[in-house]
């Protein structure tokens, strides 16, 4: 999906300084400070350390044309930049949500007014790690929607799985911070409804749409197995 394709050692992480725009290798497995402390058990069966379900709204219910103001962020912005190894500790997705970002700043989450923000990245975002969890701070942010020039493949693929709408608008797609942006799924279309500039979108595939519906993957299982 993106022009560059980050894993591994070869990882992008974000300058001490919280450099926006300038980005450094880092070793695999730098930043795996996780403190080692119990944690709650919940009713979800699947694994051991998750305080409860990932849950989010189901896209079919949300919104089929989603307005809100644009936050943007700039290229190769990766897993440890939208939620960092420190806070891997659940998937709850409201205490994930809180910490949207910190990697980039830690006070990003304070420009958020949830449901009314649209997620605007350049190239490559959510390159790095393979967590789930970089989706699931997003949408529990109370964010639905990133619009990026181009997606790394997993975090595209992961952003399905957890209910989060990723949506590429290309090179020529214009939208700063603060622009008011419209997602038309219905036209197939985003506007940017302070400039006017508009980018199609093809069609998403069927198989891609059910997890929307259902709002991710876990809540699509469920209403198969429910049937």
């Amino acid at each position: 999906m993106g022009e560059l394709e980050v894993e591994g050692e070869g990882q992008f992480r974000r300058k001490a300084e919280l450099d926006t725009e300038a980005e450094r290798r880092c070793p695999q497995g730098e930043a795996q400070d996780v403190p080692n402390q119990p944690f709650s058990k919940g009713s979800f069966p699947f694994h051991p350390n998750l305080i409860s379900a990932p849950q989010a709204h189901p896209l079919k219910e949300l919104f089929m044309k989603y307005q809100g103001t644009a936050l943007c962020v700039g290229d190769h912005i990766d897993t440890d930049a939208i939620i960092p190894a420190r806070l891997l500790v659940t998937t709850d997705t409201a205490t994930l949500g809180k910490g949207c970002m910190a990697g980039l700043d830690p006070d990003w989450i304070k420009k958020v007014t949830p449901g009314k923000n649209v997620l605007v990245a350049g190239k490559n975002f959510g390159c790095g790690s393979s967590r789930e969890h970089a989706p699931i701070a997003i949408a529990g942010a109370g964010i639905p929607v990133v619009l990026a020039k181009s997606f790394a493949r997993i975090f595209y693929r992961n952003a399905f799985n957890m209910g989060l709408l990723p949506l590429e608008i290309g090179e020529d797609m214009v939208i700063n911070e603060g622009d008011e942006v419209l997602v038309d799924m219905e036209a197939g279309e985003v506007t940017n409804k302070t400039t006017g500039q508009k980018v199609k979108l093809p069609p998403l595939p069927a198989a891609m749409q059910g997890l929307l519906d259902a709002g991710g993957l876990v809540n699509y299982v469920r209403r198969r197995l429910n049937k």
